[in-house]
């Protein structure tokens, strides 16, 4: 593992953990299936607790299924960029544009 990039907030962490946790899973596998590769957590966080959170309101049926897809691929375009300027060991499975 790489000493390149700062080591994630306790205050972060327990964000991560405790927000909404119950889409943690399905929020992974969205973001996996639209870039095609898992990215590093530190690159995907603050991304995928946004994306719980629409995960939550379409289940609720507050968000059609479009909406939640188009909010899943604009985080994705997001975290590549992040794994492009922070995360170079990831950059060669990012899509070229």
């Amino acid at each position: 593992m790489s000493n390149k990039h700062p080591l994630m907030s306790w205050s972060s962490m327990d964000k991560y953990l405790n927000t909404k946790p119950e889409y943690k899973d399905e929020a992974r596998q969205l973001i996996s299936k639209e870039l095609g590769f898992k990215p590093n957590l530190q690159a995907s966080m603050a991304s995928e607790i946004q994306i719980r959170g629409s995960i939550e309101r379409f289940h609720k049926g507050e968000l059609p299924k479009e909406q939640l897809e188009k909010f899943v691929k604009n985080m994705a375009k997001y975290i590549e960029d992040v794994i492009l300027e922070k995360f170079p060991e990831q950059a060669h499975l990012v899509k070229k544009k």
